[in-house]
């Protein structure tokens, strides 16, 4: 795939999600209000203003992309867009409220189905992870090599199926939970992980902006038979997935050669 060429899309979307994250860090551990969404989802106003914030911003700076955000009702008019911004304002809203500083403001620009760029916004850890397709992986200014040079020594499940297929992880040691999906990717293509696993029906919103991370840093991010999430679609969720920082992909590939 060509190098793509969204710098100014990835400067708007790190403004954004340093005003999006900003803005939550202040209900941070202040008892915001909160309400229950679908069956059993938290949602808290937390949640809504980020929401509002990163939509206003990012679609007024770009008409002509699409939206796609866990807390803006979705439509059909974002299919028929080139490009799109995939958000969720607070991946990790449980640990959120619970007072676990793991979550994040979590951002991407998708094209033709394929991230393009990406920002994750950790507020209450004071990270900032960024990626743009062919420019690689960063946390606050430091490329992401996905442990390249590393030994592994620990994965994170997630009660996922794929546990039993990529059953040679059972070697390694079990990482501490982690509430924020995009936080654990984003621990793999920094190398602090050695693999993570997710449940299947993560949403689009859930994993698109630290996919984009993990690819970035040399890592994989695939489901059971090696296929490659793909984004804005009609269906908004994912089967089992699996991602694995650079070393292991080195492996993987070794053993599959």
């Amino acid at each position: 795939m060509p190098v793509s060429d969204h710098h100014d899309d990835l400067e708007l979307m790190t403004h954004a999600a340093e005003g999006a994250g900003n803005l939550a860090l202040k209900f941070f551990g202040n008892n915001p209000k909160t309400w229950i969404k679908g069956k059993d989802s938290s949602v808290s106003e937390a949640d809504m203003a980020a929401d509002a914030y990163l939509k206003d911003m990012l679609c007024a700076a770009r008409p002509n992309y699409g939206w796609l955000s866990e807390e803006t009702v979705d439509t059909e008019h974002r299919l028929q867009k080139k490009r799109i911004f995939i958000a969720d304002p607070i991946d990790g809203t449980r640990g959120f409220l619970s007072g676990n500083a793991d979550w994040c403001v979590s951002l991407a620009m998708i094209e033709d189905g394929v991230p393009q760029a990406a920002v994750l916004y950790a507020p209450a850890l004071k990270k900032i992870y960024t990626a743009q397709r062919g420019h690689g992986a960063f946390c606050d200014g430091q490329k992401l090599d996905g442990g390249a040079k590393r030994a592994a020594n620990d994965y994170l499940i997630a009660g996922t199926p794929l546990e039993k297929e990529w059953a040679s992880f059972t070697a390694y040691s079990k990482a501490a939970f982690i509430p924020s999906l995009a936080l654990r990717l984003a621990r793999v293509a920094s190398g602090e992980l050695t693999a993570t696993f997710s449940r299947a029906n993560a949403h689009d919103w859930d994993i698109a902006g630290a996919h984009l991370l993990v690819e970035e840093a040399g890592g994989l991010f695939v489901d059971g038979k090696g296929t490659v999430p793909r984004y804005n679609r009609v269906q908004l969720t994912h089967p089992p997935l699996a991602a694995f920082s650079a070393h292991v992909r080195d492996e993987l590939e070794a053993k599959a050669s």
